[in-house]
């Protein structure tokens, strides 16, 4: 019987650690589910970004709350994935590198809004002063109006192409215009306005692309994610193999205490039976007498104990010893 309790309890021990591990399966996979659809979601926003930043790019007029948004949004994403994973050794390094890129590409973006500004306001000021001298001057200037429409060229060709090599050429036009001296006050005043304008273009156009490019093209917050989702899911792979072992392991011991008990009570049944036919025979040994196969006189007690009324009837028998 000791081995049957022993057996049992190291039973009730098996499933109370079979719960555990079925609690610790659910969180490991609740867990590595919500950490990839963070990864998931944060590089959703990232290319959201992008394409807004696109969009502005190349629209006169764009409202940046969108974007701030979608950084809001992102941020917290990854408040949360470090919350999640962050304490992890493993993972803390590039964890903290994903935060720093966000909060440069974040300052970026704030740089590129006033950066952004300042060119699209160029752009919207520089055709529209070429077209105002056109329009206001019938006697105009065509060496003048030769270096305006040069302008206007440059600065749309450098914006489309957001290629700032062109920007040495417009710096050298700006020179030459620069040198035109106007009896007109209203020509020098609008020359002046240009040259302005040309010259905020020319000084903020390769700091505008830099940032625009920083943005798009540098993709560090992409590249620490696929990082970080590789090593996540490396570790998650070995947890996952020692979690199936000890389903595998903790299934054999169950198995194998149910088939051990199994054994223990047909066992003890198989040996109440032994018990109990000895027990009869012990006790028929006691009332039956071993040469005669009768009753003896302790059957005899035990039989007049149990009745109520008897009689005694005495038999001589002639010759017993033969017998």
């Amino acid at each position: 019987m000791r081995k049957l309790y022993l057996v049992v309890g190291f039973m009730v021990f098996v499933v109370f650690a079979f719960f555990g591990i079925d609690r610790f399966t659910r969180e490991f996979f609740s867990n590595t589910s919500r950490t990839l659809k963070l990864i998931s979601d944060i590089e959703n926003y990232e290319y959201h970004v992008n394409n807004e930043i696109l969009r502005s790019a190349s629209f006169l007029y764009y409202s940046y709350d969108k974007i701030y948004r979608i950084l809001d949004k992102e941020e917290k994403l990854i408040e949360e994935l470090i919350h999640i994973a962050g304490e992890d050794p493993a993972y803390s390094e590039t964890l903290y590198l994903l935060k720093e890129s966000f909060l440069k590409k974040k300052k970026a973006v704030e740089d590129f809004e006033t950066l952004n500004s300042v060119i699209k306001n160029s752009l919207i000021y520089i055709p529209a002063l070429s077209l105002r001298y056109a329009e206001e001057f019938s006697n105009y200037n065509e060496d003048y109006m030769l270096l305006l429409h040069s302008v206007e060229s440059y600065v749309l060709m450098i914006n489309r192409s957001f290629d700032d090599s062109f920007i040495d050429d417009l710096s050298l036009i700006q020179k030459r215009l620069e040198g035109f001296k106007f009896k007109d006050p209203r020509k020098n005043e609008l020359n002046r306005v240009l040259i302005q304008h040309l010259s905020v273009f020319t000084k903020h156009y390769p700091e505008y692309q830099d940032t625009f490019l920083f943005i798009i093209e540098e993709n560090e917050i992409l590249k620490l994610l696929g990082k970080f989702e590789s090593q996540f899911l490396a570790k998650a792979e070995g947890k996952r193999d020692i979690i199936s072992y000890a389903h595998t392991g903790f299934s054999v011991l169950f198995v194998g205490s149910f088939i051990y008990i199994a054994y223990l009570i047909i066992s003890i049944q198989r040996h109440r039976l032994i018990l109990a036919e000895l027990n009869k025979k012990l006790e028929d040994s006691l009332v039956i007498d071993e040469l005669t196969k009768l009753p003896n006189r302790r059957a005899f007690q035990r039989d007049l104990a149990n009745i109520e009324s008897a009689c005694l009837m005495l038999v001589n028998i002639d010759g017993f010893k033969r017998v």
